[in-house]
């Protein structure tokens, strides 16, 4: 197989020039000092300060200004309260002017960069963003589409695609902007005219990685192959194509990988498939699909999973090697406005889903109607059975743009929405000037906390928003005009700003997730008369029962039966060397039934 990309190290960093920035100190901002600093810089940016209506503060800083476009932004935070931020532009010059880059910048507490680099390419061809993510060592990874003949980050250049079209690059980026490795698909196949494209990337709690996409052939990324190709067909109405789901360790190299297809095409009207993968700390993978119109999804490993009824997103549940499917389907009275925005999975590791909707909206056994006929922002939480728990609604009199979506370590969740019409918040009823924005928190159990809006005259767009470690929310803004956040003004033109909500509503220690009980054969199973240990293990278990008559399991997170004994002892030492590690539950049955959570390390 002949290689386009593997794994190499880079230590240069790219600055980028086009960038400034300028810090207030929030208490000189109340006094002269302001006017001291409105005299040393002619850009003009304002640190916000006060206690706002609902019990947050806010404090903005401007990071960028253009004249350029920027359009798909990302953010993240990590745990020193340093924020990375990747966006698309178009600075419009140069060849190919409608053709675009992607940067990445970090800044600490302060406003001041730590790095910033940059993609570049040859030609007319352009690079765009797919997704942004953090592990636990602050190091960051970037996920590039990119069309070009020869693409470069941060001074490391590789190849692009052989035929022009549409390839996609995975990078890992330290936390001081140096990129220790950049890989992406390996392929002997050319692409045909076809584009191949990420679309999401995440990181579960062992900083593996989660890609998800589509293609058109065979193709490999660091030894794990992605099988299947789409091919024209004369009878074919459409030629779609493939999707893929690619798990990868730290260091790039992969997993394992998951290829399928959706079926039906004569009756779709549109198409996306497969949008964004997380995985939970039991090991169960949640996949966001954008069906259109397509009914039934396949794979040669994933048995059918059909639906009678016509539905157009969905939430795929999987074991942790992406088999037996539980599918969770969302549909809407008007398919064309409606969005799924974004969607995550909370610290208990259950997906909650932020999108759009107009006149009504079914997930699951829950349904709703929008508030005032236009398109509203709508939230959502399923359990780790993939059932809807909860459906919630927000809007004002014209349509509504969901943008942001995150929870704190208690499970709260924040949101965004942007908007133009007449919007009620508590006794009181707001009419923008153009457009705003609005932050929401809600309760776990989608109950309404607080919400903050902007006013004044101009736009203001919400990019992205997270939480960070510190449980504050971290917005990404781009704002033309004069904008007030909760009272406290912000003037900028042409401006990229980050902002900081402290949110002085949270209430205490994060949250416990109860995920030790199981249930199985219909009957809650709970930790009783059962001693287990060591817990963690590594190469055997202790199991000491009541009873000496038993029939004695161990079975994985998803139910299956991965090892059986019958047991005439109180006690039984059980090898579990050939487990995998990861969570397991050890059954007992006797006279009655008993289950302990084991940790296989």
């Amino acid at each position: 197989m002949s290689g386009r990309f593997s794994p190499v190290t880079l230590m240069s960093t790219r600055q980028i020039s086009t960038v400034f920035m300028i810090t207030l100190d929030c208490q000189k901002s109340k006094n002269e000092g302001i006017m001291n600093y409105f005299k040393l810089f002619s850009a003009v940016c304002l640190v916000l300060w006060g206690f706002t209506l609902n019990a947050q503060h806010a404090n903005s800083i401007s990071i960028r200004s253009f004249n350029e476009n920027i359009f798909e932004t990302k953010s993240v935070s990590d745990s020193s309260g340093n924020r990375i931020i990747a966006s698309q532009w178009t600075n419009g010059t140069g060849q190919g002017q409608s053709s675009s880059n992607v940067f990445i910048e970090k800044y600490n507490a302060n406003g001041n960069m730590i790095f910033g680099i940059s993609t570049l390419y040859q030609g007319s061809s352009s690079a765009t963003l797919a997704d942004l993510a953090i592990d636990t060592n602050n190091n960051v990874f970037v996920l590039i589409n990119y069309r070009s003949a020869q693409a470069e980050l941060a001074n490391a250049t590789f190849p692009g695609s052989p035929d022009n079209e549409d390839d996609f690059f995975l990078a890992k980026i330290g936390p001081l902007g140096s990129v220790l490795w950049i890989t992406g698909p390996e392929s002997d196949q050319f692409l045909d005219h076809k584009d191949r494209k990420a679309k999401s990337l995440s990181i579960n709690e062992e900083n593996k990685l989660i890609i998800t996409g589509s293609h058109h052939v065979n193709f490999s990324v660091g030894g794990a192959d992605v099988t299947g190709v789409q091919s024209d067909s004369a009878d074919s109405k459409f030629d779609y194509p493939m999707n893929f789901v690619l798990k990868l360790d730290n260091d790039g190299n992969g997993i394992w990988a998951q290829s399928f297809n959706l079926v039906n095409f004569e009756s779709v009207s549109g198409y996306h498939g497969v949008q964004d993968a997380h995985q939970a700390k039991d090991g169960s993978i949640y996949t966001y699909l954008d069906l259109a119109d397509a009914v039934v999804l396949y794979d040669d490993t994933i048995n059918p999973v059909a639906d009678t009824n016509k539905f157009t997103k969905a939430i795929l549940k999987t074991d942790q090697n992406f088999q037996n499917p539980q599918v969770l389907t969302m549909t809407s009275t008007n398919d064309f406005q409606f969005r799924v925005r974004d969607f995550i999975l909370n610290k208990c590791g259950e997906p909650i889903v932020l999108g759009e909707f107009s006149e009504n909206i079914t997930i699951g056994n829950e349904s709703l109607s929008s508030t005032k006929g236009k398109t509203d922002v709508f939230v959502a939480k399923v359990n780790h059975n993939n059932q809807i728990q909860w459906l919630k609604n927000f809007g004002s009199t014209e349509a509504d743009d969901a943008v942001g979506l995150d929870v704190n370590d208690q499970n709260e969740i924040f949101f965004g929405m942007q908007y133009w019409g007449e919007y009620d918040y508590g006794n009181n009823t707001y009419t923008p000037q153009g457009q705003d924005v609005a932050l929401f928190k809600l309760d776990t159990t989608g109950n309404f906390v607080w919400q903050s809006h902007s006013t004044g005259s101009g736009s203001i767009n919400l990019r992205d928003l997270d939480v960070m470690d510190d449980n504050n929310v971290s917005w990404t803004l781009k704002i033309h005009g004069s904008k007030m956040l909760s009272g406290a003004p912000i003037q900028a033109t042409a401006k990229l700003v980050l902002s900081i909500w402290r949110d002085d509503n949270y209430s205490g220690e994060p949250v416990e997730c109860s995920n030790d009980t199981f249930v199985g054969k219909g009957r809650d199973l709970t930790e009783n008369r059962l001693n287990v240990y060591p817990n963690p293990a590594e190469s055997f278990v202790n199991i000491e029962k009541d009873k000496t008559d038993s029939h004695i399991q161990i079975l994985n997170v998803q139910g299956q039966v991965v090892w059986t004994e019958k047991s005439n002892s109180k006690k039984s030492k059980v090898d579990i060397n050939d487990l995998t590690p990861g969570m397991y539950f050890i059954l007992v049955e006797g006279d009655e039934q008993s289950a302990q959570k084991l940790i296989v390390e």
